[in-house]
């Protein structure tokens, strides 16, 4: 369970930006503007630290869509 004051320590200590795992491997770039906003890749999380079954949700404004991987 990752918490928006989680994310905030974060970003504080590693000057704003870093890569962290999404729940599917992959690897999320997270980031924050100068107006206090917090950017999963492109996508502003919008709502934080909704309580659910297990699990805190964030609530986003946009879709992200994960890369396609290399078929071989």
């Amino acid at each position: 369970v990752i918490y928006s004051a989680d994310v905030v320590a974060l970003l504080d200590a590693f000057e704003g930006e870093f890569e962290g795992p999404m729940f599917n491997e992959a690897v999320a770039f997270i980031s924050s503007d100068e107006d206090g906003g917090i950017y999963i890749d492109d996508a502003e999380i919008i709502i934080t630290d909704i309580a659910a079954a297990y699990c805190v949700i964030h609530v986003i404004d946009s879709v992200i869509v994960p890369a396609e991987e290399d078929e071989e």
